[in-house]
């Protein structure tokens, strides 16, 4: 199975233990992509307030399963490649991208860098509707001829499809399957669409959507397996579910717990404060998920200490506080498949 964030642990040890498993980092605010329901093109210019150097030798010392770098479009950050270069093989990195970049000299570096896994954002398997859904022409293209360049050098990358369903690609999702599973990639990573009304799916889209994703597992072209975390329902499963949904509210009410505070950490460059997971700086007001900044404390420290793990005993065994407010379905599910 692919798992959105990888572990070493059961359940029971990430409690007690409550390792650092797993780091996000926000490399940048800028893209060169302008995507129909993101504004990160209007970002004219990258900012950073942290000591890459000291980043990577603590990061070193935490030892994670693996670094997430994601933007914006990390490729376009003027101190990417020095973050990869400073590590020199001693972290395991997966990028999420736009895929722009995906050229062979670039796929090259990548691997020679020490990159596990890709997670590619991809709107549409027709090239023309995803060209013009993200904005640069040609893309889906590039992705493409990287993804089979991975394969032909036998380059050992997990290659994940990042796909933000919409009302105007909810439709294509059998044939969007079947076309990256003959390419194949590793697993799709669907992601409800949020922050853009005018895009929410209604009850019967929803219905469809699901109905064509269980004719592709019928027809045999796909198994669960080819989801992450094994999960395709972003969207619930009952009527009332549904209705929330339409108006942006996936499943949240449902979820009473989160593990994510025990293993993971989200960095922002920018800032330097530290987040317990990849959603909740995405937040209104979210100086209230700051657990602390690395530039005045250890990372470690910052683990450590009070603030936050006042917030792990908000959020397990029992959820006391919104936090689950627009959290990733991946993240709200994903530990029913701790192991």
């Amino acid at each position: 199975m692919i798992r959105k964030i990888l572990l070493r642990n059961t359940s029971c040890d990430i409690i007690r233990e409550k390792n650092i498993q797993y780091v996000f980092i926000k490399v940048n605010k800028r893209c060169n992509a302008r995507c129909e329901f993101c504004s990160s093109w209007r970002e004219k210019e990258d900012k950073i307030a942290v000591d890459l150097k000291n980043l990577i030798d603590q990061l070193v010392d935490i030892n994670p399963c693996e670094v997430n770098l994601s933007g914006g479009e990390v490729f376009i950050a003027k101190y990417f490649w020095k973050l990869l270069e400073y590590a020199g093989g001693r972290l395991n990195w997966s990028i999420t991208t736009n895929g722009s970049s995906m050229i062979p000299p670039t796929i090259d570096s990548l691997v020679a860098n020490n990159v596990k896994r890709l997670f590619i954002s991809v709107d549409s398997y027709i090239y023309e509707q995803n060209n013009k859904s993200r904005g640069i022409s040609n893309v889906l293209e590039r992705i493409c001829e990287g993804i089979a360049y991975i394969r032909e050098k036998n380059y050992s990358v997990t290659i994940i499809i990042n796909h933000v369903v919409t009302n105007l690609n909810y439709s294509q999702i059998y044939d969007f399957l079947c076309f990256f599973k003959s390419m194949s990639i590793d697993a799709v990573n669907l992601l409800p669409i949020k922050d853009a009304p005018d895009l929410f799916l209604d009850s019967e889209q929803i219905r469809a959507f699901y109905g064509k994703i269980e004719k592709c597992i019928y027809d045999g072209f796909i198994t669960g397996d080819f989801f992450v975390n094994r999960y395709y329902k972003i969207f619930g499963v009952s009527q009332e579910d549904y209705y929330c949904a339409e108006v942006g509210n996936y499943m949240y009410e449902k979820k009473n717990q989160c593990l994510l505070p025990y293993n993971t950490i989200f960095i922002d460059l920018e800032t330097g404060n530290i987040y317990p997971c990849d959603t909740t700086i995405w937040r209104e007001n979210n100086q209230q998920y700051v657990m602390g900044n690395m530039n005045q404390t250890s990372i470690s420290d910052v683990w450590e200490g009070n603030v936050f793990e006042c917030f792990r005993k908000s959020m397990y065994p029992e959820m006391m506080n919104n936090c689950y407010k627009y959290c990733d379905p991946n993240n709200a599910f994903f530990e029913e498949y701790y192991e």
